[in-house]
This record gives structure tokens, sequence and C-alpha cells, in this order.
């Protein structure tokens, strides 16, 4: 019998191994990336948005009164709750409603236009499932992405086998914006970031295009016959290419290699996808061989996620300001190009100058294709991950531009979607009415809707009570009772036997509640002997077995959950720091636009007269008669910064004829398209009044 463990150990009981709590922590890091992420990921559309406005003064358009910047550069929409608690309910009811109908979502992508799909997937993949590391959210997200999917291959003809997934339609758009969630992104800086800061560390110039060479370097002979099929063999460039070519393929090899040991941490999100390509492809094209599936599964993987981050880390991954070598950039373009090839098992032929790394390149041919098939390899979606979820999945944090643009869009093509008589959308639609229109920026407040709970479906899924028996009672009770004492004590606790456990929580001070359950245990065990037809002993002796399988279970859980935590909290810290990095950026942006020019807001507006715009040959078409020109005038402002004001008066009459609000940026737009600047009575050239604007609303 195992000797009893001395009782200094029962003063020195802990809190019970953590799994609870670390299930808390891991559910709080999980929401905080997942916030994170969306916001990455809008400060990364603002960037953009920054890009092609600067583009502005870098083509010789001078000021800075074209970028809004407070319209860009503002807080995140205050927080304020719907007023009428019946529109509320009725919009929670239509986002769960898109949450836990797969088809609806699915339907949509593909019956929208390519000019609503950006704001469309944005709110779909960022905020309506925007708890990205959240088993639920996530399957039921995969679930959408099978219908869109399956749209696709069914719409494709067997002669458009080669372009499915390729050209740039919705369904590729889904893919390609899934992959900017957490979990994608956080694969490729652990899978990238190494070789790319070490290939730009080295800058090394591999430039193997003949032209290009001869182009940079004026001393280099001429060579009679040259031509690009040869050019390796040419004995002016040899020299010059070979240890290039070398040098090029190690990287290549550095690269491939870290994409095949990188398998076992493929997000479960992508191989999943990857699986329905394959299930989809082999249904679809049963004729056709596994060439396709692997093809368009490496299409999706390779060319949708990988190699563009290989191209434009800068995009993806916190390496911007490492990558700005060009021998570095074209080091990864040409790195990009020849594992496409291999992906598309094509060898390099219109580009010849690449034709000699074609047996370097067939050698990975194998490897590669083996790499796609095990990433088809996923668990099926479990019923269970639909529905067993932490509390904070039935709030949804959304701006109501957002509502109201997913409302707009579900009545708009609501006739695409098919739907029973008695589907419960048709009387939430009805409830709704007609979609509001998108309210001002200032105006776009954030509010939380607090989604419908599927009690029936939660509790279908539930064990039931009766088959929990008294025996399951007791061993529970005495598990909880071990889970105080610190291992390696509590190991040798269990092996102590049932008495051991009992005296132990018996003794235990520090936790009150533990001497209660301990009580409780002993009568639930007294009960257990007397009823059941197995002796004490045999009844002592399965409870410490199943008791100490309990306790290994916890600790094995415990480890999984430490280390998720410590690869979480890892995520999070480079996510932060590429968020303060784009914020930089952004700020740096600000400044130099700022520097340009600063518009001044005027005690009162400028008047024109009519005739002294048509003298300015500003207006380009007016219906006001000649007889009333003499009284009609033009008013301009500076309603805010970067926003004017220009409105049509009459003498003594004190409301406008009419008025348009225009923005700098937009004149220039216009103004590059043909379009013109419309008023009720009159048409204005949008380069003059741009013009006319600088000339008097902004200093110089």
């Amino acid at each position: 019998m195992p000797r009893l463990p001395s009782l200094f150990h029962f003063s020195q009981a802990s809190e019970p191994v953590g799994v609870e709590a670390l299930y808390d922590d891991l559910v709080k890091i999980k929401q905080d990336l997942s916030s994170l992420n969306h916001r990455n990921f809008e400060l990364r559309n603002k960037l953009n948005n920054y890009d092609k406005r600067i583009g502005f003064l870098v083509r010789g358009y001078r000021g800075g009164d074209e970028l809004d910047f407070q319209r860009q550069l503002d807080d995140e929409p205050a927080m304020q709750g719907f007023s009428d608690p019946e529109l509320h309910d009725n919009y929670a009811k239509l986002f769960y409603m898109f949450q836990t109908n797969p088809q609806l979502l699915g339907i949509l992508t593909r019956a929208i236009s390519t000019a609503e799909v950006d704001p469309f997937l944005q709110t779909m993949l960022f905020t309506i499932f925007g708890h990205q590391y959240e088993t639920r959210e996530e399957s039921l997200l995969l679930l959408i992405i099978q219908v869109v999917l399956r749209n696709e291959f069914n719409d494709a003809s067997e002669q458009q086998t080669n372009s499915i997934l390729r050209a740039n339609t919705n369904a590729s758009r889904v893919l390609s914006t899934y992959t900017r969630r957490g979990p994608g992104q956080s694969y490729l800086q652990s899978l990238l970031s190494a070789p790319i800061s070490e290939l730009v560390r080295e800058n090394a110039d591999l430039e193997i295009n003949p032209t290009k060479l001869f182009a940079s370097n004026p001393n280099l002979p001429p060579t009679e016959g040259f031509s690009g099929d040869n050019a390796h063999l040419d004995p002016v460039l040899q020299p010059i290419l070979q240890p290039r070519l070398n040098r090029l393929c190690f990287w290549i090899d550095t690269f491939i290699n870290a994409i095949l040991e990188s398998l076992a941490t493929v997000p479960f999100g992508l191989r999943w996808i990857c699986k329905q390509i394959m299930l989809l492809t082999k249904e679809r094209f049963p004729s056709e061989s596994d060439e396709l599936f692997l093809s368009l599964v490496g299409g999706f993987y390779m060319l949708r996620f990988v190699n563009p981050a290989i191209v434009t880390p800068s995009a993806y991954m916190h390496l911007s300001e490492s990558v700005r070598s060009v021998n570095a950039k074209r080091s990864l373009t040409l790195i990009a190009k020849v594992i496409q090839s291999i992906t598309n098992q094509v060898l390099q032929s219109k580009e010849t100058y690449m034709s000699p790394l074609n047996e370097h390149l067939s050698k990975h041919r194998k490897a590669m294709v083996n790499f796609y098939r095990n990433l088809c390899v996923a668990e099926d979606i479990q019923p269970h991950h639909l529905y067993l979820s932490s509390p904070h999945t039935a709030t949804l944090s959304i701006t109501i531009n957002e509502v109201y643009m997913m409302h707009g869009l579900i009545v708009k093509y609501r006739d695409a979607i098919p739907l029973a008589e008695d589907d419960p959308l048709h009387a939430v639609l009805k409830a709704l009415g007609e979609p509001p229109a998108a309210l001002a920026r200032a105006k776009n407040f954030t509010t939380k809707l607090k989604l419908p709970i599927p009690t029936d479906i939660d509790t279908a899924v539930q064990p039931t009570h009766t088959a929990v028996n008294l025996y399951d009672e007791v061993r529970s009770l005495l598990v909880k009772i071990v889970r105080y004492a610190d291992r390696p004590f509590s190991d040798e606790l269990v092996s102590s036997g049932i008495y051991s456990i009992l005296l132990f929580g018996s003794n235990v001070q520090v936790h009150k509640e533990i001497p209660e359950v301990t009580a409780i245990a002993r009568v639930k065990l007294s009960q257990l002997l007397t009823e059941g037809p197995r002796t004490a002993e045999e009844i002592y002796r399965q409870l410490v077995a199943d008791i100490q399988s309990d306790m290994d279970e916890l600790n094995r859980i415990r480890k999984e959950m430490e280390t998720e935590y410590s690869a979480l909290e890892k995520m999070y810290r480079f996510h932060a720091d590429f968020y303060a990095h784009i914020e930089a950026q952004i700020k740096s942006y600000e400044d130099v636009l700022t520097n340009v020019s600063q518009p001044i807001v005027q005690p009162a507006p400028h008047k024109f007269s009519h005739v002294d715009f048509e003298r300015e040959k500003i207006i380009a078409s007016s219906t006001v008669p000649e007889y009333r020109k003499g009284n009609t005038y033009f008013e301009l402002c500076s309603a805010e910064k970067g926003s004017f004001m220009v409105t049509l008066m009459y003498k003594g009459r004190p409301t406008p004829l009419c008025s348009v609000e225009v923005h700098p940026e937009q004149l220039l737009r216009m103004h590059k398209s043909a379009e013109l600047v419309s008023l009720t009575f009159a048409e204005l050239f949008p380069d003059r009044l741009y013009a006319l604007i600088q000339k008097t609303l902004s200093k110089r």
C-alpha cells in the first residue's frame, strides 16, 4: 500500500490546474488579436488610399487641400446603440441569419457586382466573422466559402478548367481576402520573415536577364549572334551568369524548403479550403487527372497567398523598411517566378533567360506535388463546432453603415437567393423596411448587436444529465479536490488512494470550498459503496485509475493551452508592431501632405456674379435666362477642412437656388475623366473651379 503523503502538503494547496483560467486568457487574447487584425486591415486600406491620393502631388497637382485628412484619419466611430429596440432586434436577427445560414452570404457573394465586393468582403470576413481565432465563427465562415467555391465550379465549363480561381472573380477575391485574416498573416510571417531578411541582408545582384545585363554594363563587349536562348553559354556572359544562377538556385532551395517544412503549421482554414478545391474538382470534372486539382490547389496556395507576399512583403508583414534594395526586390521576383512555374508544372519558355533553371526546377516538382496533396488533408467541420461557443460570440460590434450596406445588398439581390415561403428572412426584411442611406462619416457610429442564442441547438448537442451516474459524480468531486494540489504532489496524492484524497480535502484551509466539496464526496461515496454490485476495493481501484487519467488529460490540455497562448502572444506582439509601423507611415504621410498647403476658413463666403464665372470660363453650360443673370450670383465658401460649398443664389431670395459640396481631389478626378460639376441650373468645369478655390480659399 502506498505511503500516505505528509500532512505538510495539506497547507500547501494552491489554485487548481489552471485550465479554466487559461481558457479565459485564450478567449481574451483571441478577441484582442481579432480586433487588432481588423484594425490592421482597415489601416492598410487607409494607407492604400493615401498612396493613391499622394499620387496627385507626385503628378504635379499642387496643394494639400485635395487630401481630406480629417475624413481619412479620424478616430474609430463612437459606440452607440439603436434608439429603437425593435429595430435592433430585427437587425440582430438578420445578422444571426448571415452567420448561421451559409447559403445567404455564399449566394450574395456571387450576385453582387465587382464595385460592391470589396466593402462587402471586409464586412463579412472582418466584422460578421471578426473573431478570427474562434472555432465556431471560423467553421461558419468556411461553410460560406464552400458555397462560393461550389458556385464557381458549377459555373465553369469543361473548357475553363485552367482559369478556375485564377481570373479576378468574386470567388477568387473571397479567397485572397480570407488569407488576410490573422491566422494566414501569422503563418506568412513565420514562413517568410527569416529567408526574406537573410536575402535582404545579402543584397546580392542576381539579375540573369542578358538584355538587362548588357544595358547595365556598357563595358561588356557586344556578342555576335546573341540570343536569349543560349545566353547562359555566351562566353562573355557566362562568367557573370553562372555564379548568379548558382546563388539564385540556393535561394530557391531555401524558400521551397521553408514551404515544405511548414506543412504542420498551415492554418486549418487554408487546408480545409484546399480540401474543398480537391473535392469539387473531382466532383465537377471526374474524368480529369489529379494534375488539375493539384494545379488549382497550388494556384490558391501559391498564386493567391504565398507568392504575393514574397514579391511585396511590405504589404503583408513588417519588412517594408528592409526591402528597399532594387537587388532584393528583383531577386524576390525571380524566386517567385520559379516557384510559380513549379506550381504550374510548366518549364520556363516565355522568358528564355530563365531556362537554365529548368533542371533545378524539375528536382523540386515531386516534393511540391506531395506538399499540395498533403495540404488537402483536413478534418471535416463537425456539427458541434457550429454551436458550442463562448458567450462573447452572441455580440457583434459593427458600424451603422456596415449594417445599412448589408441590409441594402440583401434587399437588392433577394431574388437571387432561393427562399421558402415561410423562410424567417422574409419577415425580418419586411419589418426592417427599405434600407436607409449611408450616414455621413461623422455620424457613422459603432453599435453592438446582441445576436439570438440558439438554445434549442445548444441543448441538442449537450450531453443529457441521465448519463451522469453516481460514480461519475464521485469521480468529478474527487478530481476537483486533487486539482488543488501542486504536481508532483497531486500524482502522489492520487496514488495514495481515495482516503488520502478525502483527508487532503478535509484539511485544506485556504479554500473554504474544498472542505465542503469533500463532505459531499464522502456522502456520495458512501451511497456508491452501498448501491453497486462491485466491491469497495474494485470501486477504489477504478476511481484511482480514472482520476489519474483525468488529471493526466487536464495537464495535457493545460500544456496545449499554454503552448497556444504563447504562440498567440507572439502573434499579438508581431501584429501590434505592424500596427504601429503602419500608423507611423500614415502619420508621415499626413505630416508631408499637411505641410504642402493649409486651407483657410473664411469668415464670409466669396461672391461671384454669373458674369464673373462666364468671364473666367468656369461655366460649361447654364439654363439661367439672360434677363436673370444680372441678379444671379455664386457663393464659394470653405465648409470644413478639405470641403467646399458652391451655391447659386438669386438677389432678394433668402434660400439658395441650388448648391453642391465638392472636394478638390474629387474635382481633379472629374477633370481627368472629362466630367462636369453639375448644379440644377449650371454645369461647371472642375479644373477651373479647382483653380478658383486654390486662388481664393487657400494660402500659398
